[in-house]
């Protein structure tokens, strides 16, 4: 089984059937397919080079356990992060993925009287996850209590070097992103690593507009294999 916003989907225990049904259950049916390491376009993107050779090695469990990726929208970092959930998910890793806002959504749920999910069952599934993927970080910042709990669940995570990857848009200094006490946490760089997509630019609008003239018949040829799309955002 493996662990998906907190509820459990059935897997093989190895191999690329573990990892199709992972990123499947994430991001739907035949993702598998287009969120691969070599389904990246690069050529369209050369500035994510950094950030996709980081990620192969942070989903083939080498380098620093913890890793944040910071650039802009449409960029690419969620197709690196499915790659990474699926690298490690062949090797028979589990992998639990969160975005951020749903998260904090789910724990206020799991305070209402008979809650299928309890805050603190929620909670404990992700400190314990032997991986675990937050996107959208930052956007959650809007109390006390948000900015508690992400911040003593990285930090738990840090403690005992637990394999965790942070996604964020947020064009702030880091600083202000994950906030001081975590900003302290990642300057560790044997234990965290952050990824800045310095340059790295939005390409949905280019694929649209592709797919525009793909429609009226100028490009009568598929577009090719591995063009980057993100259904999740």
């Amino acid at each position: 089984w493996v662990s998906v916003e907190g509820k459990l989907v059935p897997c093989a225990c190895r191999g690329w059937d573990q990892a199709e049904i992972q990123v499947n259950a994430i991001a739907g049916d035949g993702a598998a397919d287009h969120y691969s390491f070599d389904a990246f376009d690069l050529a369209r993107n050369p500035t994510m080079k950094n950030a996709l050779e980081a990620c192969r090695q942070w989903g083939g469990t080498a380098g620093p356990p913890m890793i944040a990726l910071i650039g802009p929208h449409g960029c690419g970092k969620t197709h690196l992060a499915l790659a990474s959930i699926g690298l490690l998910a062949s090797l028979g890793i589990p992998v639990q993925y969160w975005e951020v806002w749903r998260f904090l959504d789910t724990l206020r749920a799991g305070m209402r009287e008979g809650a299928e999910m309890p805050t603190d069952q929620v909670f404990q599934a992700a400190l314990d996850a032997p991986v675990l993927v937050l996107d959208e970080y930052s956007q959650h910042r809007e109390s006390d209590w948000t900015n508690d709990r992400m911040d003593n669940l990285v930090s738990y995570r840090y403690q005992r070097r637990r394999r965790t990857m942070l996604i964020s848009n947020d064009d702030r200094p880091f600083e202000q992103t994950v906030g001081p006490r975590l900003y302290s946490r990642f300057t560790d760089r044997e234990v965290c690593r952050v990824e800045f997509c310095v340059g790295a630019r939005d390409l949905r609008p280019e694929m649209g507009r592709l797919a525009t003239i793909r429609a009226s018949g100028v490009i009568r040829t598929p577009l090719r294999v591995g063009s980057w799309r993100d259904p999740l955002r």
